[in-house]
């Protein structure tokens, strides 16, 4: 890269960091543009001695060192119009939206590309009708509304800018993500009742003799597409939220029995993965459950928590490379969890782990 060619660079650094203001502060700006553009510092102020000398700014000491308040006062080349963006913007006008809510919906434009100047004019349309009926779809799914108003399209309302909708008049909290199902199996006069994280375990523990004197619960979401760790979570979103918006299905070759009415049960126990993250989950539901026990079904993963061929590290491979931050996020007041989290500080099991002979030895009990 030539020096004329780096000072272009620079300028246009200097523009960005200008965008919506007045002058810019000389603290940390020579590091901020070489962070942007990965130019070493000394080419950085060289150049801006060049762009101060060329009368292009000022702020600037001889040797390009900033001083006080930089100030553009030079030209600024017009910033070209995404003709997507001007697509949309001219949509908005079209239909009669007001100056402040065109600024508001045009960051919109970036998910719009491929759509007509008809197409455009229809989701405007739509936003805004959306906008006037939303309290009609209090709780309804987020992806049906969006069907519903905008161009017949489930997806669009969750891809477009939150913000945007939100600054707009859209409150999206009003409308479900997704439809959430609470399955329910094994006894339907259970002496014990065990939550479980992951929908995998809970099909093997409904198919071994423990399901003549367990009942088991788990959770899944619309499409069976939660990812991993997201079951837990779910659950113990549904029990914070008292089922308010869960549907409880039950399995085949079981007899029906309310989801509600097992949680009442006064001998419920949580088996989820050996790690901080199952630990939390059974931490969020021991908060609206308070009568929750861990489950003996964590014996055989604690014993196998010691060798280093069972268990497994906080890392991407097992996607828990972010796990390994929460220990100190969640301690409790019952010294034995404690003890767990600091067993779980580095390594876990997934329930996985244990199969059906386990299952049926441990179901019953507390850990």
């Amino acid at each position: 890269m030539s020096f004329d060619e780096l000072v272009e660079v620079v300028k246009r650094s200097v523009i960005t960091e200008m965008e919506g203001k007045n002058y810019l502060q000389a603290a940390a700006l020579v590091n901020r543009i070489s962070i942007q553009t990965g130019i070493d510092r000394l080419s950085i102020q060289q150049a801006l001695a060049r762009l101060m000398k060329t009368r292009w700014l000022t702020g600037v000491s001889a040797n390009g060192s900033p001083l006080g308040q930089i100030k553009i006062i030079g030209d600024i080349p017009q910033k070209e119009i995404d003709p997507v963006c001007e697509a949309w913007q001219s949509a908005l006008t079209s239909e009669g939206f007001n100056a402040e809510n065109i600024a508001t919906l045009t960051p919109c434009y970036k998910k719009l590309d491929g759509l007509s100047n008809t197409d455009l004019r229809n989701l405007a349309n739509g936003l805004r009708t959306l906008k006037d009926n939303q309290l009609k779809h209090i709780g309804q799914p987020l992806y049906l509304v969006s069907a519903q108003y905008l161009l017949g399209s489930s997806k669009i309302l969750s891809e477009l800018p939150a913000k945007s909708l939100t600054n707009f008049g859209v409150n999206l909290s009003n409308f479900t993500k997704q439809l959430l199902y609470v399955v329910v199996g094994g006894s339907s006069t259970p002496q014990n009742v065990v939550l479980i994280e992951n929908p995998s375990s809970f099909e093997l523990a409904i198919k071994t003799k423990a399901a003549a004197y367990c009942a088991f619960i788990s959770t899944f979401g619309f499409g069976l597409s939660n990812g991993n760790s997201e079951h837990g979570n779910q659950l113990a979103s549904i029990v914070e939220s008292g089922f308010s918006q869960a549907i409880t299905l039950t399995r085949e070759d079981c007899a029906p029995i309310s989801a509600k009415v097992l949680l009442s049960h006064q001998n419920i126990t949580f088996w989820g993965d050996l790690d901080t993250a199952g630990i939390q989950i059974y931490l969020r539901l021991k908060a609206r459950i308070p009568n929750l026990k861990l489950s003996a079904l964590y014996r055989p993963m604690i014993d196998a928590l010691g060798s280093a061929y069972y268990s497994h590290p906080y890392i991407a491979l097992t996607k828990k490379n972010g796990q390994s931050g929460l220990l100190n996020s969640y301690k409790s007041t019952e010294p034995e969890i404690n003890k767990l989290l600091d067993l779980v500080s580095t390594r876990g099991i997934d329930q996985e782990f244990v199969g059906p002979d386990l299952i049926e030895e441990f179901a019953g009990g507390v850990l």
